[in-house]
């Protein structure tokens, strides 16, 4: 169950809301909802690639997703606010299901591979960033 609870942050922690990071790690804070979803979709993405690329090494995983952490913090600290407006998070839920949904299947193996290394340091501070 702890497995599973890891896999659920990491996607948790990205399709939390809408936004997106603007050089220097502004939030447009005029983005639509549908370039939200787009930009959620990326992230999980690069997340994937921040997993896999680390192979078995799970200290070279945490590092990777701490950097990913980094790179997207504005942006989902912004989304965290945006999840506190209900009607904002309904629209983004209904509209970016699909598309996250579609998103998840190859990120699927990635979130697999994590779970080994659910109980490294590295990882786990990477984790707790996410959520912070």
């Amino acid at each position: 169950m702890k497995k599973l609870g890891f896999a659920m942050c990491l996607v948790l922690a990205i399709a939390a809301g809408c936004g997106k990071k603007k050089d220097g790690g502004a939030v447009n804070k005029d983005m639509t909802v549908d370039q939200a979803c787009d930009k959620v979709v990326v992230m999980m993405g690069d997340m994937g690639k921040a997993i896999t690329s680390a192979g078995e090494d799970c200290n070279k995983m945490g590092d990777n997703l701490d950097k990913w952490v980094n790179d997207n913090k504005a942006f989902m600290d912004w989304a965290k606010e945006q999840d506190k407006d209900e009607k904002k998070k309904k629209e983004f839920d209904e509209k970016c299901k699909p598309k996250l949904e579609k998103a998840m299947e190859p990120i699927m193996g990635a979130m697999a591979g994590a779970m080994k290394c659910g109980d490294n340091p590295k990882v786990k501070a990477a984790m707790e960033k996410m959520g912070g």
